[in-house]
């Protein structure tokens, strides 16, 4: 289970884990932890081509 500390903002990356926001590269974090070693797979927030809904589940609307 992911920790979030409520009433902080949450982070999921080298730093430290508090929850994710549902934009972070959960990708590269995984693949780093896993290796061992720094990785990079190019994924950032601007790749989100739609922004999340403000209610669950939190997909975009298909246009």
């Amino acid at each position: 289970m992911l920790p979030y500390r409520v009433g902080t903002p949450a982070s999921f990356g080298f730093a430290g884990w508090n929850g994710r926001t549902l934009t972070d590269n959960a990708p590269d974090v995984m693949f780093s932890f896993a290796g061992n070693t720094p990785v990079s797979i190019g994924i950032t927030k601007e790749s989100v081509t739609g922004k999340p809904s403000r209610t669950f589940p939190y997909v975009p609307a298909v246009a």
